[in-house]
């Protein structure tokens, strides 16, 4: 925010070249910072395995936790469990599934990936 204050500022008291020199090595600052940033996916899961969902939920944690995917617990209730899941760019989320769906020994588990669209700050 100062940095913008200081070109508004330059541009202002008629010092052009400081304000366009400033602007370029602001912008290139900002693409460096951000080129560290490795590329996520934001994913709601929701997943249900009837009644005793709820008693699964350190397990599906550890599971999670073994891909090491950034995740918060959202909602829980004995039917149902729902992560905010951070999930990078290359992975797919299908072996995450399968490892899931196996915890349900009688098979009537369901695991539902919804994309969340990444708001700018």
């Amino acid at each position: 925010m100062l940095c913008t204050l200081a070109v508004g500022l330059a541009s202002g008291v008629g010092l052009y070249a400081l304000a366009v020199v400033s602007t370029a090595f602001i912008a290139g600052a900002l693409w460096v910072i951000e080129s560290f940033e490795a590329p996520v996916r934001h994913f709601e899961l929701k997943i249900k395995a009837g009644a005793d969902t709820d008693s699964l939920r350190p397990k599906i944690e550890d599971i999670l936790r073994r891909y090491r995917l950034n995740f918060e617990l959202r909602t829980s209730s004995d039917e149902e469990v729902c992560y905010d899941v951070q999930v990078p760019f290359e992975m797919q989320t299908d072996r995450v599934s399968n490892s899931i769906l196996r915890l349900d020994r009688d098979g009537h588990a369901a695991v539902d990936w919804s994309e969340k669209k990444n708001s700018k700050k």
